[in-house]
């Protein structure tokens, strides 16, 4: 099993009930944006999502992706933007801008960034709600993309009331992840957790880094959450294209030695919209993710709206599957508990004796403290819920074994036995097991030979 994993953006392109289900079994988990799209199409495919667990007895996660403080287009249809041509963006007119606080702080020779940076204009007039700006990239726009001027912020809640409706939705129906999009700082994630617990949920939480202010706190952002989403694509209207991959880098080397769930997304395999294979950049960038330590690469354009959404999952998981057969990422952890470093040596004396980790995880803090070492060889853990599987299915090296027992002796013979039968353990094979006795503690540890 590849130890890096792979999520998929559901969108238009995945509608059909069979290419969902060819997705469902090539990645290891879904993101749902609740940017786009509706709640009776989300609530569609989180109820097909269960069915294909049940069918194959896999447990994938789902993640919410909440609008979060930005600004996005209106509703007008889709617009050829032609290069050279200018065009009238308004609050009730054109294309349209649903916030009156954009006229007011724009102005002439102003750079506007539409859709992740893909559209660029310069103003060149300036009027009561409406501006006239000069298209400087052709393509199609369509409605809901995102809206930046370039160098100027505009204050926006962290959370929206459409944001509050998402999530109570996300909750109630049990999506296993909440990510928040464009977070500034600790604050942002302290209200969305607050928000959580008054829904009654115990989602994890993922912030996106995308915005300058995001990478200045980045600090404080990884004391509260239990993730990271490195959203270059978003990255890149706020920084020097040139110094992408620098940030990048250090964003998921602080996130990893943190013991945080550590994602790349946006233009993964951007060619693949429209193509059936990826270019030899694509899969070099590929390979730098994983030399990086990420748990996870996030498919996002190529698999809601592309052409071959199936076609670039499967080559995202062929190049991963040699990728991890030459790569061994190792980052030493910082702000380690006295339970991390003994995940950290049951892992490294296994690794030591040539044997088989299995580990038990309740809530998913053991396996969390385990892959954070970044593993060489997969780590079975066996979990007491579907709800624990799916949260841990997307960390770095590990592989969620489901159990109807709370004994943690006999969920290891159950866990055993499933390995014997796939081949994985055999006679001879040493197997180390440990698991968590106390809460957030990882702190027992058993050798055994096979017989």
């Amino acid at each position: 099993m590849r130890r890096t994993k792979v999520i998929f953006t559901f969108g238009p392109s995945c509608y059909s009930e069979e290419r969902l289900s060819r997705l469902f079994l090539l990645a290891d988990g879904i993101r749902l944006n609740f940017s786009h799209g509706d709640l009776d199409r989300k609530r569609w495919v989180i109820q097909r999502i269960r069915k294909l667990e049940d069918i194959h007895g896999k447990y994938v996660p789902i993640i919410g992706d909440l609008q979060g403080g930005c600004i996005r287009l209106g509703d007008f249809g889709e617009i050829r933007i032609i290069k050279g041509r200018k065009y009238k963006f308004g609050f009730n007119q054109g294309i349209i801008i649903p916030n009156k606080d954009v006229f007011s702080i724009i102005e002439e020779d102003d750079i506007v960034l539409v859709d992740d940076g893909r559209f660029r204009f310069r103003v060149n007039k300036v009027r009561d709600l409406y501006f006239i700006a000069e298209a400087e990239v052709s393509g199609v726009l369509g409605s809901k993309k995102t809206f930046l001027i370039k160098n100027k912020n505009i204050h926006l809640p962290p959370l929206t009331r459409k944001d509050l409706d998402d999530l109570r939705f996300a909750i109630d129906i049990g999506i296993e992840y909440i990510a928040l999009s464009f977070v500034k700082c600790r604050r942002d994630l302290e209200i969305l957790k607050r928000y959580i617990e008054e829904f009654g949920g115990d989602q994890w939480i993922l912030a996106k880094i995308e915005c300058m202010e995001a990478v200045n706190r980045l600090n404080e952002i990884l004391d509260v959450a239990d993730g990271v989403i490195v959203a270059r694509g978003d990255l890149g209207l706020y920084f020097n294209l040139e110094e992408i991959p620098k940030i990048q880098s250090e964003i998921i080397s602080r996130s990893v030695r943190r013991g945080k769930i550590t994602i790349l997304a946006t233009q993964i395999l951007e060619s693949m919209r429209f193509n059936p294979q990826p270019t030899r950049s694509e899969v070099a960038d590929i390979y730098k993710a994983v030399e990086e330590g990420v748990d996870a690469i996030m498919l996002t354009g190529e698999t809601a709206v592309g052409r071959y959404p199936v076609e670039a999952v499967s080559w995202a998981v062929k190049i991963l599957n040699e990728a991890d057969n030459v790569i061994k990422p190792r980052h030493e952890g910082i702000d380690e508990s006295i339970y991390d470093k003994f995940a950290k040596g049951v892992l490294a004396m296994t690794e030591v004796i040539g044997g088989k980790l299995i580990g038990y995880s309740r809530r998913g803090n053991t396996a969390r403290r385990i892959s954070r070492y970044r593993p060489s060889n997969t780590v079975y853990i066996v979990v007491p819920s579907k709800d624990t599987a799916r949260k841990i299915n997307i960390l770095y090296g590990l592989e969620p074994i489901l159990t109807d027992s709370d004994d943690y002796e006999e969920a290891f013979k159950h866990a055993l036995d499933k390995l014997k039968e796939r081949g994985i353990l055999c006679i001879g094979d040493i197997v180390v097991y440990t698991l968590g006795i106390r809460e957030k503690a990882t702190d027992m540890v058993r050798v055994e030979f096979i017989h």
